[in-house]
């Protein structure tokens, strides 16, 4: 879908400049994308499968980076992440509200020091070498995962219990 939606992005001219496709990422190259960037927006909403749990703002926080998720997300990481906080160390927003989501990230745009207290504080709830051989333990289970001949269910609950561990 994302030759539709680059072709979709197209109707506005005014994002012509404003929107940049990066590819593949390599995940060594990821925390210091986050870190350069005003925030992670992951948003989330009526997602079809109820076990789903994305990584990627925990990835955020775990390298001091602002996070944005849906409210649907927080449902889900509040009972797992202990310590997790709205407007404390994560921002949380109803996406389908329009109004609240462009508050939002105007507010994240616009300042810099809210977005750093935010990331800094969710940072500390990570330990602090949660994270520091995420890539290489990361890469090593999909290696392994693949050569196991799992489904790819049980992959994915298998990579969600070993993420769990890192918190």
């Amino acid at each position: 879908g994302l030759d539709e939606f680059k072709e979709y992005l197209k109707k506005f001219p005014g994002l012509k400049d404003k929107c940049h496709f990066l590819g593949f990422v390599p995940p060594w190259e990821i925390p210091s994308i986050l870190k350069r960037s005003a925030c992670l927006a992951q948003l989330e909403r009526d997602f079809p499968i109820s076990h789903h749990f994305p990584i990627q703002p925990m990835e955020a926080m775990a390298v001091g980076a602002c996070a944005i998720i849906s409210e649907e997300i927080y449902g889900k990481y509040k009972n797992f992440l202990e310590g997790i906080e709205k407007e404390k160390n994560i921002l949380v927003v109803n996406p389908k509200n329009i109004k609240e989501l462009k508050n939002s990230l105007e507010k994240v745009i616009k300042n810099k020091d809210l977005t750093e207290d935010i990331a800094r504080e969710g940072q500390k709830i990570f330990k602090p070498e949660a994270f520091s051989n995420s890539v290489s333990t990361t890469l090593e289970l999909y290696q392994s995962l693949i050569k196991s001949g799992k489904s790819l269910k049980a992959c994915l609950e298998e990579l969600r219990e070993t993420i769990l561990r890192y918190l």
